[in-house]
């Protein structure tokens, strides 16, 4: 009987999981490329010189080319992303708080 409930426990995660996927996913997502990656956040100067740095070593083990966007008023950026069904493979987000204003927006 333990192992049911584990299993019920399982099956209910999963499906929560799924509908969560599914309630969050664009209708139209945008066409990505295997062989590339987005990063989209507002740093710039030396913090985007020193990421631009890792992108690059990243870029040379994996072969994975990263494009790195620069957003200064990052939540409206993002906001508008979204909504538009184009959101970046990666965003670093400046505030926790941040993503918290972009989840309760979204819905």
């Amino acid at each position: 009987m333990k192992r049911r409930s584990w299993l019920v426990l399982l099956a209910f995660v999963l499906s929560t999981v799924a509908a969560t996927f599914a309630a969050t996913a664009s209708s139209k997502p945008a066409a990505r490329s295997a062989g590339q990656i987005e990063v989209l956040s507002l740093w710039g100067g030396a913090e985007k010189d020193a990421f631009l740095k890792v992108t690059a070593a990243f870029t040379n083990k994996t072969g994975i080319k990263v494009q790195y966007t620069t957003a200064r008023d990052f939540v409206p950026a993002i906001r508008t992303r979204l909504a538009a069904g184009n959101p970046p493979e990666v965003a670093i987000i400046p505030r926790p708080a941040s993503f918290l204003t972009l989840r309760s927006r979204a819905r």
